[in-house]
């Protein structure tokens, strides 16, 4: 459960920055 979260912790991490990528992109 714990480490759960922290994976789901760290793809909400990542998540403004795949946003920012395509962003960037076009």
């Amino acid at each position: 459960m714990r480490l759960l979260k922290k994976i789901v912790d760290i793809e909400i991490e990542d998540f403004p920055s795949h946003i920012l990528e395509k962003i960037k992109s076009t």
